[in-house]
């Protein structure tokens, strides 16, 4: 008997480990991959995806990094231990994204996989750090002076370069787990946070959806799948950058409201999937998907939340953008077709 149960957890441990070690499927986000991604050109605006919600937008001579997320604590250190950003992680992305000198760091809100590595990323490419009160805390928690950083305006165009800002405030994913959305969801870094903290220490503060305007492109990023009614009304783009993670963890009137509130509101012609990959693995030459055991334990399967997307966007074009590769922005919106059949 002694033997059957030790084979018994032997197999179990073997099974988990193999869960691990395997993730859910990117067929869907490959097959809307960016089919032609030529050198980008001075004076042509390109965008650059570097996994989550980190998008460098650049015309060769204005460059935008929105929040910066390079470091990727483990799921384990994430649970039970302390984070803190990873200079030589920092570095090593940045050197093999191209990234020397930035103009802007923008935070969209300030959870730990958006603005925790930003005070550090700002430092490195002497960028202003943009983002709420609540970032500029976290900046200052990391010795960055008041110069570096700035609390943006509401609704009012910030010119940075050659491209023009406007922060209108949203609301943030409504976490399904209760005692996240309390620790997590409606509070504010009060006092400069110095790492290591918890994760839980890297409060909300304002959730923005970021508006780029670049002489007549208008462009959108979503960094989370939350709304708030009527927050868009008025505005629009043509191409949005749209969060999907945790969609697929959402019933359909929620999604309905989520298409209704941003997508509908905005009216792109393009929309790029972006907050879909493992936040935390380590950057490599190609974002991951979440492994099959967490997917398992809590439902995360991003192909599902891409699949809401396509239901509901049937008339419009939705492309992934590959890895590290600046892609023009004037190929998004002209050059390719959504290339997905079921």
């Amino acid at each position: 008997m002694y033997k059957v149960m030790l084979y018994f957890a032997a197999g179990l441990v073997a099974a988990m480990l193999l869960l691990v070690s395997c993730r859910t499927s990117e067929k869907l986000f490959t097959q809307y991959l960016a089919v032609e991604t030529p050198t980008a050109r001075m004076g042509e605006i390109w965008v650059q995806f570097l996994g989550n919600t980190t998008l460098l937008f650049s015309d060769g001579e204005t460059a935008i990094l929105t929040d910066g997320f390079f470091t990727r604590p483990g799921m384990f250190q994430l649970l039970f231990g302390k984070i803190a950003p990873d200079s030589a992680e920092i570095t090593r992305c940045l050197n093999k994204a191209g990234i020397g000198q930035l103009n802007a760091v923008v935070a969209l809100h300030s959870h730990f996989d958006h603005a925790m590595d930003a005070p550090l990323v700002a430092r490195f490419t002497g960028a202003k750090l943009i983002g709420s009160t609540s970032t500029a805390n976290i900046g200052r928690g990391c010795n960055l002076p008041d110069s570096a950083l700035l609390v943006p305006p509401l609704n009012q165009p910030l010119q940075i370069g050659n491209f023009k800002l406007t922060f209108i405030k949203n609301n943030h994913w409504p976490y399904p787990n209760a005692r996240l959305r309390k620790q997590l969801l409606n509070n504010s870094i009060n006092n400069p946070l110095i790492p290591p903290a918890n994760m839980e220490d890297y409060k909300e503060g304002d959730t923005y959806t970021l508006l780029i305007d670049y002489d007549t492109l208008k462009m959108a990023v979503q960094g989370s799948a939350g709304f708030a009614k009527g927050a868009l009304s008025g505005y629009r783009a043509n191409l949005l950058f749209w969060g999907i993670g945790g969609l697929e963890l959402m019933d359909d009137t929620y999604n309905n409201d989520y298409q209704h509130e941003v997508t509908d509101a905005l009216n792109p012609d393009v929309i790029v999937p972006v907050h879909w990959d493992d936040i935390t693995a380590r950057l490599t030459d190609r974002p991951k998907t979440v492994n099959l055991l967490v997917s398992l334990l809590q439902g995360i399967n991003p192909q599902k939340a891409l699949k809401q997307v396509v239901k509901r966007n049937n008339k419009r074009k939705i492309i992934t953008l590959p890895f590290w590769k600046p892609v023009p922005v004037h190929r998004l919106i002209s050059g390719q077709k959504s290339n997905y059949t079921e």
